[in-house]
């Protein structure tokens, strides 16, 4: 496999825009996104197995992690993984968990790979060190979203039809404070962080102390790496993506050294990790993203 030019990696908390944001890079004539099946690498792969170089190894992670490494894939991708066409396209002289990476992106990938790839996978902001380490030429792009409305997506997407009313009691506040930033939401805001009334289904997250918990996780430590790691790491409110579109595509490629296209916020462009038209999963509507083009 051809080296690619560059790798990113988009990541946050569920429900704040990181499939949108890997659909809508994944649109540009240069980029390729794989979505969702590759969480395990950074997360549980390389902290137990680091640097690999033996078949050996692989087939020691492969059995180990079977499960994670299988969990949504779809019928093709799991033939892939089982008939040992994933390890056999890496060079057996001279295996890396680097190259491994690749593979996996290049078999699981729908069409054939341009010359930038990249993954989504959500919650990695604790394994960000080891993937910008790691792989040359790599950047984060971490999403950002209101918890708030995080959370209510996330009720409205596991439950639509099954809903009731409860009573938010925002623990977390504190905490949030400490880390308020320039990336963050203006928590000054009463309409943003109260406490209030709205409607939940009674089974994901039955309380929110667990939800803001990992929000003020992730949000305090990318904001952490990104001092480490200038310019390669991007912190992107969700609400600025949904409501300056173009501007703020065209800040993240300008980081990353790429150049603006208009594919990108063509919304018939976008393709979900099967390479079928995009549906958006949350409650995601076209005609809320204005800077998107039918």
């Amino acid at each position: 496999m051809v080296t690619p030019e560059k790798n990113i990696l988009i990541s946050g908390t569920m429900r704040s825009g990181t499939t949108l944001m890997s659909s809508t890079l994944d649109a540009h004539p240069q980029i390729s996104m794989v979505s969702d099946i590759l969480n395990w690498f950074w997360s549980k792969f390389y902290p137990k197995y680091g640097d690999i170089s033996t078949e050996y190894e692989i087939d020691k992670a492969f059995y180990e992690l079977e499960y994670y490494i299988t969990y949504g894939l779809n019928e093709k991708q799991k033939e892939l993984f089982y008939n040992g066409q994933i390890k056999n396209s890496i060079e057996k002289e001279n295996i890396s968990s680097l190259k491994l990476y690749y593979s996996l992106i290049r078999n699981f990938y729908y069409s054939e790979l341009k010359s930038i790839i990249g993954i989504k996978a959500t919650h990695q902001a604790k394994y960000y060190e080891y993937f910008l380490k790691n792989v040359p030429n790599s950047y984060v792009i971490h999403m950002i979203r209101n918890p708030i409305d995080s959370f209510y997506s996330h009720k409205q997407r596991a439950h639509p039809d099954i809903t009731r009313i409860k009573r938010i009691i925002l623990y977390p506040l504190k905490q949030i404070k400490l880390i308020k930033t320039k990336f963050c939401i203006n928590i000054n805001e009463d309409r943003y962080y109260s406490v209030g009334l709205r409607e939940y289904s009674p089974y994901i997250y039955q309380f929110p102390i667990k939800f803001f918990d990992e929000w003020v996780f992730e949000t305090k430590k990318a904001i952490s790496i990104s001092n480490k790691f200038k310019n390669r790491i991007i912190i992107i409110k969700y609400e600025d993506f949904v409501t300056d579109t173009e501007n703020t595509l065209k800040n993240i490629l300008k980081n990353i050294g790429i150049e603006w296209s208009k594919e990108m916020i063509n919304y018939s462009n976008l393709k979900d990790r099967n390479g079928t038209i995009f549906s958006a999963n949350t409650s995601f509507k076209k005609e809320k993203i204005s800077g998107f083009s039918k």
